[in-house]
């Protein structure tokens, strides 16, 4: 009960309409499982911890276009970590992307699959901030 109250004030944090490229149920499923596993660190919003934890909001729709910073995405430890199916954190990424980066994805963007995923998790990053911080140097500094 108390995380469905949680949830119902959390939802109009983000922009609904970006998120109609999945499905409600998807969606919905998606935005509770963001806020038991993700929004701890990464608060409700995205926003992070300057300096700490990364704002989901800032690039993350320029990493899912790139084919190593994509694979990161899923392989953070946070995320790889996370007590959810692949198709569940699948779900969480694509709602994160929806919700919080939609102005940045192309619109040739191929939403993320639990197979996708699955694979992804099988290598778990070692030194997240490092390979972070190559990937941002690469991805948007490129971009």
């Amino acid at each position: 009960m108390r995380a469905a109250l949680f949830y119902i004030g959390a939802f109009f944090v983000f922009d609904c309409a970006a998120v109609e490229q999945m499905d409600p149920a998807s969606a919905q499923r998606a935005e509770i499982n963001y806020l038991l596993n993700c929004a701890g660190c990464h608060q409700v919003n995205g926003k992070g911890a300057p300096g700490s934890v990364p704002d989901l909001s800032e690039y993350l729709g320029k990493f899912a276009q790139h084919p190593a910073a994509r694979a990161f995405l899923a392989q953070a430890p946070g995320a790889s970590s996370a007590p959810i199916s692949d198709q569940e954190l699948a779900d969480v990424l694509n709602w994160i992307l929806y919700t919080m980066n939609a102005a940045q994805l192309k619109p040739d963007f191929k939403p993320y699959t639990a197979a996708e995923v699955g694979e992804y998790r099988q290598t778990p990053v070692v030194d997240p901030g490092k390979t972070r911080r190559a990937l941002l140097e690469k991805v948007i500094g490129g971009y």
